[in-house]
């Protein structure tokens, strides 16, 4: 009868684990005694998180988008050490660009032309990048993947936003987008 109800195979046998809970790790240990570990991770709901920026002077975006900017290099000449400072100038590819302006209420996301209007001859602007082509490191979870916070998240920007000043543009560029090649 039972064979009939179940289309004809046989009712799958039950499967029971024994377990050792020691802090926030649980183990499991399957009728062969193979032990399976699970450890709870801590997680945030709304973070602060890292990025890496640069501080530069930008001094416009051309009709094509790329940001001009102007970074400064430190010369030091003679016996003295006399210091003195050269301005390299430079292009960054903006094509793929996020463009955040710093307000009161966090950050707002907007176009290039928006942040083209906002910059002033020689005005100091943010960079990041997007590591849109980094390669995934090796997962040991089939179940989620780790790596550092994007700098499209929310958790960058809110950092954004509560370190820099009111009115600041933040430009999002794609690392391979700027990569510089040899």
């Amino acid at each position: 009868m039972l064979r009939a109800l179940t289309g004809g195979k046989p009712k799958p046998k039950a499967i029971e684990y024994a377990y050792e809970l020691k802090g926030e790790r649980l183990r499991l240990f399957d009728s062969d005694n193979f032990p399976i570990d699970l450890q709870k991770i801590p997680v945030v709901q709304n973070p602060l998180a890292g990025a890496e920026v640069e501080f530069v002077a930008a001094t416009g975006i051309i009709d094509a988008g790329d940001l001009l900017v102007t970074d400064v290099h430190e010369i030091r000449a003679g016996r003295a050490g006399e210091t003195y400072f050269e301005p390299r100038k430079r292009s960054r590819k903006s094509k793929q660009a996020t463009a955040l302006l710093v307000q009161d209420a966090g950050c707002q996301k907007i176009t290039i032309d928006e942040a083209r209007k906002l910059i002033r001859e020689a005005m100091p602007v943010v960079v990041t990048y997007r590591h849109d082509e980094r390669p995934a490191p090796d997962q040991m979870h089939p179940l989620w993947t780790e790596g550092p916070a994007s700098p499209d998240s929310d958790a960058i920007w809110r950092t954004f936003s509560r370190t820099l000043r009111l009115g600041t543009v933040v430009f999002i560029l794609s690392a391979r987008e700027n990569m510089v090649r040899p």
